[in-house]
């Protein structure tokens, strides 16, 4: 029993990470830095930082079983997960002090930054800074400040004397607005993201041509509608993307789009020329031109991968911003979406966007859970600097 009270945070780790992801409660992830704070030793905070992301990631297992194949084993999922969650962890193990004071106060900045930035940065999902950054959302640089001051703050909290009240006021307060909910970012008029159930992405010739024409009758149908401009569709919608690909859809979409001086934004895999290799890209087309919009990074294991012919490309340096009908776009495709690095470089490096554009290929997440705790990272982003999404899902 001894044992199990000095290893509660390690137990309400899980609960957070379990709470705070997948059911619309973000603000929840701030919890974490107090647990952590509260951990009497190196090894129950590292308990308790695992506990936080396996639970966080819990869809992992079954996800990784359904994207890799049917004749995937389930044990390469639980090790995908318990890899990934142990290594996001270790940060949190090795820098942490049960001494409080301002001495200490480079620990939790440290170990945020370990988990931030590449190479962990690349499965950095889970990030609790997002929780602390929603706590006063709104404001951009300011809100992810204060998150970050919040932060630290919570994580030295519990060392100090005659505390423990006040750690568990915060921890309701805490609660309290992580409960109430957080709405859903603004739309942007005239711009269309559209969800679809289209299942896999499209490989045989017969399956492609069903493709371009059903992305021929999303496309009319949404600018029917009066003053569409912009309408976009989900990551990997067409698949390959080459000149009969091209050919298609300037027949299919050209004269509507220019008719109407509307765009498409469409999820694709454009070849580099190199062997096997694409990127994955979104293509926008006006009616006239295609311009395609690459990805900077993709999904370890399954789209990047290195050491084969067929790996997605990835340039995780391009940190631009895009033109679409005029505004000024941030672009994230699919796994992007977890990277905090990712984005927070495009907003320090550029002028602010006028929107986010996301779009993701969930044919996958069988487990709505999945998709949610995917929508609640780009969403957060949203939130934070408040501009408008357009959300473009595939879903299962």
């Amino acid at each position: 029993m001894a044992k199990l009270l000095r290893n509660w945070p390690a137990l309400a780790g899980a609960l957070v990470g379990w709470a705070a992801w997948g059911y619309g409660f973000t603000p929840l992830a701030a919890l974490f830095f107090l647990l952590w704070g509260a951990a009497p030793n190196r090894e129950v905070a590292y308990l308790t930082a695992l506990t936080y992301y396996l639970a966080g990631s819990r869809v992992i297992p079954g996800a990784a079983a359904v994207f890799f194949g049917e004749n995937t084993s389930l044990l390469l999922g639980i090790g995908l997960w318990l890899v990934a969650a142990g290594l996001l962890a270790l940060p949190w193990g090795l820098l942490h002090c049960a001494q409080g004071g301002l001495r200490n106060a480079w620990r939790p900045l440290a170990a945020l930054c370990l988990v931030t930035v590449p190479p962990l940065g690349f499965v950095g999902w889970l990030n609790p800074l997002l929780g602390t950054s929603l706590l006063l959302p709104g404001l951009g640089f300011v809100s992810l400040v204060v998150g970050l001051v919040l932060a630290i703050w919570l994580s030295l909290l519990p060392a100090r004397r005659c505390s423990r009240w006040k750690s568990g006021l915060i921890a309701v307060l805490i609660g309290l607005i992580g409960l109430a909910g957080q709405p859903s970012p603004t739309s942007m008029p005239g711009w269309v993201g559209l969800t679809t159930h289209e299942g896999k992405t499209p490989e045989e010739m017969s399956d492609r041509m069903i493709r371009y024409s059903r992305t021929q009758e999303l496309v009319e149908s949404a600018v029917r509608e009066e003053g569409t401009k912009v309408v976009v569709l989900p990551e990997q919608f067409l698949g390959r993307f080459n000149l009969d690909t091209e050919r298609a859809l300037q027949y299919l979409l050209g004269p509507m789009l220019a008719e109407r001086s509307a765009h498409a934004l469409i999820g694709a895999a454009l070849p580099t020329g190199e062997g096997k290799q694409t990127a994955n890209v979104l293509m926008h087309f006006d009616g006239a031109h295609w311009s395609p919009i690459k990805a900077r990074f993709a999904v370890p294991v399954s789209m990047w991968k290195p050491w084969a012919d067929d790996t997605t490309v990835i340039n995780p340096t391009d940190l631009r911003l895009f033109e679409v009908a005029g505004q000024t776009a941030h672009v994230s495709l699919c796994f992007e979406d977890y990277m905090f690095w990712l984005h927070l470089g495009v907003f320090m490096t550029n002028k602010r966007p006028e929107v986010i554009i996301a779009v993701a290929n969930g044919w996958w997440a069988q487990d709505g859970k999945a998709q949610a705790i995917q929508d609640e990272h780009i969403n957060a982003w949203a939130r934070i600097f408040k501009l408008p999404l357009v959300r473009s899902l595939n879903a299962s």
